[in-house]
């Protein structure tokens, strides 16, 4: 017992020491970075970017957007997800969805759900470049139905997995060619940011058969 009679595991849930290992990290990259917070579709650690296109992540984000109460509050249903009671992938989804930020992002990265594609989007739109290793996992395991979560994540990983769609998976090609076009040819054509990795994807897509734009000169 504490000094004031509490148990140590309710003086000092869990989420709560999450919450301060995250908001660790968080300030010690700002102070790497000068101070500067994280804005969307800028560069994340390990070159992760979020690139949404017009209109795209208020879109996906629309299904946590909808009002909802949970018997208990957030920081019960939050409890009982770290505690293993809360097992069914919709009421989680529901929790890291729904629930204050601050008590759900520290979680995310030891958490494996299933998706729905509409969760998938949700969680991105959400969370950005923090839920990359689950949907990334989700949509490696089931191209055809969750690949379009991961058309506004670039970097190695996602690229590498669409040219392996591009080159011999005849389901998900087409997102896969909805990804070269919005990463890799736009990428590649702005000025001082060509580069070999992009024209040998943009030249694969084109070997198959695709029609991306035609090279400029």
């Amino acid at each position: 017992m504490t000094h004031d009679g509490v148990p140590p595991p309710l003086a000092d849930p869990p989420w709560r020491r999450r919450l301060r290992e995250h908001e660790a990290a968080v300030a010690a990259r700002r102070r790497a970075r000068g101070g500067v917070p994280r804005v969307d579709g800028l560069e994340a650690p390990g070159g992760r970017l979020i690139v949404w296109a017009p209109g795209e992540r208020r879109t996906w984000l629309a299904p946590f957007e909808r009002p909802a109460a949970v018997d208990g509050g957030w920081e019960e249903a939050v409890r009982r997800y770290v505690d293993g009671e809360l097992t069914d992938a919709r009421s989680q989804a529901a929790v890291f969805g729904l629930a204050p930020e601050e008590l759900v992002r520290p979680l995310l990265p030891d958490w494996r759900p299933a998706l729905t594609e509409e969760t998938g989007k949700a969680l991105a739109a959400r969370f950005g470049t923090d839920v990359h290793h689950i949907v990334f996992a989700n949509a490696k395991a089931k191209p055809y139905r969750l690949g379009p979560v991961l058309m506004p994540f670039r970097d190695v990983e996602v690229a590498r997995l669409m040219a392996d769609w591009l080159h011999r998976l005849k389901s998900a090609r087409d997102i896969a060619r909805e990804w070269l076009l919005r990463h890799v040819h736009r990428h590649a054509r702005q000025p001082g940011r060509r580069d070999a990795a992009a024209d040998r994807l943009a030249h694969a897509a084109r070997s198959r058969g695709l029609a991306l734009p035609p090279e400029e000169s």
